[in-house]
């Protein structure tokens, strides 16, 4: 199996850094959930930013302009590059006394895919959602739904329950943006951590960040474990391809959960894994 050590970055100290995505392979874009603040890093010298938000945001993704699409406490909607709110596009369509949303993908199709949770994780009240120009609830009685993606040629599509640590593979029908046929990809309860946020390559390989697991483990488009890479931190939370040819893969973890959090705890990473991603998908809002 082939191991990799990630190397730190940036130690921003976040206590739920998630969602991490770059539209441009140039710029990487991630939030901090439970802080409500949103961070934006342009690789090419390392400089950041950040925004403290008035409401949360967890996940997002590309609108083929100037703009973000960004889901969190008040729904989702477009926002700027500073994240600062353009417009709203959906109210949450759950109990945000009860839920809230967690991880989310644009498709190949271009909806925008987001599951929600309830706030502790800990009961199945929490599903998977489908954004086009309506809302459709797609999957209902999940814990924490959590990584998704989808194969190179967009036929299948990769959904995380954290809370059940399994990563399910499902056929994927772009033109009628529908899933069926699902099957555990990945049973991780013999494993160390549970499987949260992912990013496949452009060869087909799933890249599982590993709560609880201070690793991110590589698995191939067969569901063969074949890679891992070691984090200094012990909840790395999801990761992200970009950079040059995408051919570096950013990790954010946190330090939440932790009653003695380290250095590397809450921080971001980085690391070679010898694939590249895959140009990311644009939200297709009419």
């Amino acid at each position: 199996m082939k191991c990799i050590q990630a190397e730190c970055v940036l130690s921003p100290g976040n206590t739920l850094g998630e969602g991490p995505f770059s539209p441009d392979g140039k710029t990487l874009y991630w939030f901090d959930i439970l802080e409500g603040r949103a961070y934006q890093m342009v690789l090419s010298d390392g400089s950041v930013q950040s925004r403290d938000m008035d409401h949360f945001l967890c996940c997002g993704g590309s609108c083929g302009n100037d703009a973000l699409l960004a889901a969190g406490e008040k729904g989702i909607g477009f926002y700027d590059r500073t994240f600062k709110s353009l417009r709203s596009l959906f109210h949450p369509p759950f109990d945000t006394e009860l839920l809230r949303f967690n991880d989310g993908k644009i498709a190949p199709d271009g909806s925008f895919w987001a599951g929600s949770m309830s706030f502790e994780g800990d009961r199945p009240i929490g599903g998977l959602f489908r954004f086009t120009d309506t809302v459709s609830c797609i999957l209902d009685g999940m814990t924490i739904p959590n990584g998704l993606g989808w194969s190179p040629d967009g036929t299948s599509m990769y959904i995380t329950d954290s809370g059940r640590a399994v990563i399910e593979k499902w056929d994927y029908d772009s033109e009628l943006s529908i899933i069926s046929n699902g099957s555990v990809f990945v049973d991780a309860s013999d494993l160390e951590g549970v499987p949260d946020g992912m990013s496949v390559d452009g060869e087909g390989n799933v890249w599982s960040a590993f709560w609880g697991g201070s690793r991110v483990l590589g698995f191939s488009p067969e569901g063969e474990l074949f890679a891992e890479i070691n984090v200094d931190a012990v909840n790395p939370t999801s990761c992200c391809f970009c950079g040059p040819e995408l051919s570096t893969l950013y990790i954010t973890s946190a330090r939440h959960g932790l009653k003695s959090p380290g250095a590397g705890d809450g921080a971001l990473y980085r690391a070679d894994t010898g694939t590249s991603g895959k140009t990311p998908f644009v939200f297709d809002y009419q």
